[in-house]
């Protein structure tokens, strides 16, 4: 657990918190922005850098971060997507099972820097469901203002998400209900 006065472990063996300090290895515990575990690493996250727990080895490490480079564009626009399937084949009839799945997520998304260290980013994904099914599952967008350290506004998100179909055709099977006799 972090907090902006520390880090604190949870211990389920001996119902007790843990707090780290600079004793531990923590250099530093003010000002962090975000946390991170994958697997065994418990990351938090500082404006110029990080603290990383290994809680396999119970043992703290520092790492900094710094610009190595610059572009000097300052518009940036991406296009990404995602496709997932899985087509079962059975092999005793030498045919495709039925079963099979395919899906598909897209979009689009842009960057702005704007002067005096400020951005205006924004994305759109359009998430398509079952690709063998008509029409699409949800539409979403997120528009955000990231300002500097200086400005009143330091941060303005809007986003929203639209869905069209709220189940996948034959995904669910119908209901036989019977009234009680």
């Amino acid at each position: 657990m972090t907090t902006d006065k520390g880090v604190a472990q949870y211990n389920e063996t001996t119902n007790a918190f843990y707090h780290y300090s600079k004793a531990d290895g923590l250099l530093r515990q003010e000002g962090a922005i975000g946390t991170l575990l994958v697997g065994s690493l418990y990351t938090v996250v500082f404006p110029d850098g990080a603290e990383t727990l290994d809680t396999s080895a119970n043992v703290w490490q520092t790492r900094s971060i710094e610009v190595t480079q610059t572009s000097e564009r300052s518009t940036r626009v991406n296009a990404f997507g995602t496709f997932n399937g899985s087509t079962p084949y059975d092999f005793t009839h030498n045919q495709f099972a039925p079963g099979g799945y395919a899906t598909a997520v897209g979009g689009v998304g842009f960057g702005q820097r704007i002067g005096g260290d400020r951005q205006l980013n924004g994305s759109v994904w359009l998430d398509y469901g079952q690709v063998d099914a008509s029409g699409i599952r949800d539409l979403q967008y997120k528009v955000e203002y990231i300002g500097n350290k200086h400005d009143i506004l330091r941060q303005i998100d809007v986003s929203d998400k639209l869905q069209y179909r709220y189940l996948e055709e034959g995904s669910i099977a119908p209901c036989s209900c019977r009234a009680p006799e």
